[in-house]
């Protein structure tokens, strides 16, 4: 049973045309990383009832010092819900 593939996409150092976009840059690369460290840690994740698909996690730093993390080619609500609660987990 394939699990999922995770992603990251982090801001190129190219974007960093001074030092405070240097910085902040750093910082969200920084928190997309963790985020994906975070995910993996609260794996594995499969599905059971669609054992041939290929779901991934993709975890964007976003220039504006955000992170976003999208769910690609989730086969249904049930792996969905396991990735949350899982997630949830890891908070407490």
């Amino acid at each position: 049973m394939p699990a999922i593939t995770f992603k990251l996409k982090l801001i190129g150092m190219d974007r960093a045309v001074n030092p405070d976009f240097l910085e902040t840059v750093t910082r969200t690369n920084e928190k997309a990383q963790e985020l994906l460290e975070r995910y993996e840690q609260a794996g594995p994740f499969a599905c059971e009832e669609h054992p041939d698909g290929v779901p991934v996690i993709e975890v964007c730093a976003i220039f504006q010092s955000s992170v976003k993390v999208r769910k690609l080619k989730f086969c249904c609500q049930a792996l969905a819900d396991q990735v949350e609660a899982r997630m949830a987990e890891l908070v407490k």
